[in-house]
């Protein structure tokens, strides 16, 4: 008879997955020809350089006059997109750096992150799961720069749903039932924990 998996350890192996699906590389070198050396013909299946007139510039893959393909965007503010495009969208497997020093390495839809994905921040704090309409949602994990752990689901960019807490030597500190980065229904556990029913983690940053 087949033994269930505990609820944590099942969290911890979705997010294990997450993590190796997002560290794939973001963009390989291109096959194509170099595009026309003018404008006044259609870009179609060819690698070139696109400036903008705010200092944004696109290094790439063009079809039918769009970036489409693998490729560059450097944007005024110094963010900067390396990964795949679809009709002149961030579309695929991609790395964003903000910025702020944060890093996203995952798929995208649309301009948006959405998918699994590692976002990684300058403190040294980490979130490995899944992102919805460039927010995250669905089941992740954060690790806090002091060592703590959040493993569970997420809506709306905060902690929302079952989850659990640990300590930096994997110690099960708070488990339960979360709205809004707040636990409203805490579990029963086997030994005492920092932290009951109403308390707050720091903010996901």
């Amino acid at each position: 008879m087949l033994k269930r998996m505990p609820l944590n350890r099942l969290l911890l192996a979705i997010t294990a997955g997450l993590l190796l699906c997002s560290a794939a590389p973001a963009s390989a070198e291109s096959q194509l020809p170099p595009c026309p050396s003018t404008r006044n013909f259609v870009w179609n299946m060819c690698q070139g350089e696109h400036s903008f007139n705010s200092g944004a510039r696109y290094v790439g893959e063009f079809q039918n006059d769009k970036f489409h393909g693998q490729g560059t965007y450097t944007h005024s503010n110094g963010g900067r997109y390396v990964g795949e495009f679809r009709g002149g969208l961030y579309q695929g497997q991609g790395t964003y750096t903000y910025p702020s020093g944060q890093r996203y390495v995952g798929e995208w839809r649309e301009n948006q992150r959405h998918g699994p994905g590692t976002l990684t921040f300058p403190s040294g704090a980490r979130y490995v799961g899944e992102f919805r309409d460039d927010q995250r949602s669905g089941q992740g994990t954060y690790a806090f720069s002091n060592g703590r752990s959040y493993v569970g689901e997420w809506r709306d960019d905060k902690l929302n749903g079952q989850g659990s807490v640990f300590s930096p030597d994997r110690q099960l500190l708070q488990n339960g039932l979360w709205r809004d980065g707040v636990l409203v229904q805490a579990n029963d556990l086997p030994n005492p924990v920092s932290a009951t029913q109403g308390a707050s983690t720091p903010s996901p940053r």
